[in-house]
């Protein structure tokens, strides 16, 4: 078991740096790795997704099942065990829904969190009557549960280096006083081997594990009382090292952290310290690490094209709809809204049986 990444194409056609790509003009293509189980296993792209792609449903959907079924394929997590027929997606493209769901989408019942477990799976359908549902078998999707909507922010790397510009300086500076942090708040990393990343399991309703936080780029806020003497020393709140502390002390009581994917994921800020920026501070400094030093954090930068635009790390948040607070630290970072996505959850036996009714149809 380990990382695949899928295609519709043969490797023979991927670019090489001599020479200019040879895939064909419509495609799909998958990074899974199902060791990742209970959290997202699998990314997924279409040349379907793209904006005026000549590129139709009957050639798209063939291709992303072709997919799907080669999961199929993959040793499971946990051999043996039912739930290893669902796999997760993560940020499904809305535009791929009536593709994997067929006629069944409208009775999916979007989830706040998915899981592959079998038997909460059974309870993502509203079903219809047995009746309805032979009148529609032949528009049967391959989808076991559906998330609730997320938005796609697309944000920018911050700011470049110090420039001689007066316009670059002024905005640099307006960014530095920006990430100076209220009195008794310092930066951090949450510190894995201080157990520390079980409290953003225990804060959030996404299935996460520790080894995958322990690997992950993070900012965290700590928060120390001040003491007398530094509450009537306004200055002393802004260190030389825009507020950094050298100690480990201090409650840890927010954090980001830059997902496998490259998005900022599992922002939180304890309440009792809210309406203070920090959301907005400890992401503007996780994406200051991620353009700094983009390996540092576990993200590998976009390579610039000789004689092209520098390398660029570019960053994203995916944020439920309904989320007002990210949404508003979203916009905050410069965050423009992308395109709407949600985690699926792909019932593996139903893909072969769809491929199979395909075949017999084209028989």
């Amino acid at each position: 078991m380990g990382t695949h990444i899928l295609a519709t194409f043969p490797p023979s056609t991927s670019p090489s740096p001599n020479q200019p790509s040879s895939a064909p003009p419509s495609f799909a293509a998958l990074w899974v790795d199902r060791a990742r189980a209970p959290e997202t296993e699998c990314w997924l792209f279409s040349t379907y997704e793209l904006p005026h792609a000549h590129h139709d449903e009957a050639e798209a959907k063939p291709q992303l099942l072709s997919l799907l079924n080669a999961i199929s394929h993959l040793p499971p997590p946990t051999p043996g065990r039912p739930d290893d027929q669902f796999a997760i997606l993560g940020t499904v493209n809305e535009c791929l829904l009536p593709l994997l769901a067929g006629s069944e989408l409208q009775h999916l019942v979007p989830k706040k969190v998915l899981t592959n477990s079998i038997e909460k799976a059974r309870d993502a359908y509203v079903l219809p009557s047995e009746r309805e549902r032979e009148r529609e078998r032949d528009g049967m999707g391959v989808l076991g549960g559906l998330s609730v909507p997320y938005m796609k922010w697309v944000i920018a790397p911050p700011s470049p280096c110090p420039s001689t510009s007066k316009v670059n300086e002024g905005r640099r500076e307006m960014e530095e006083e920006e990430m100076v942090l209220p009195l008794g708040y310092t930066y951090d990393k949450v510190r894995a081997e201080r157990g520390e990343c079980r409290l953003p399991i225990l804060r959030s309703d996404i299935p996460r594990t520790e080894k995958t936080l322990s690997q992950l780029g993070s900012v965290g806020i700590r928060y120390t009382a001040p003491s007398a003497n530094t509450t009537s020393n306004p200055s002393a709140q802004i260190d030389t090292a825009e507020n950094e502390r050298k100690d480990e002390d201090g409650e840890l009581i927010a954090w980001a952290f830059l997902g496998v994917d490259g998005s900022l994921t599992s922002l939180h800020v304890e309440p009792g310290h809210r309406g203070k920026g920090l959301a907005k501070a400890a992401s503007k400094r996780l994406f200051k690490q991620l353009a700094d030093d983009p390996v540092a954090v576990g993200f590998r930068p976009v390579k610039g094209s000789e004689g092209g635009p520098k390398d660029e790390a570019w960053a994203h948040s995916d944020v439920t709809v309904d989320n007002l607070g990210s949404t508003g630290v979203a916009k905050g970072l410069g965050g423009r809204e992308g395109w709407l996505v949600r985690w699926v959850s792909v019932d593996l036996g139903r893909v072969k049986s769809v491929i199979g009714g395909m075949n017999k149809g084209e028989a």
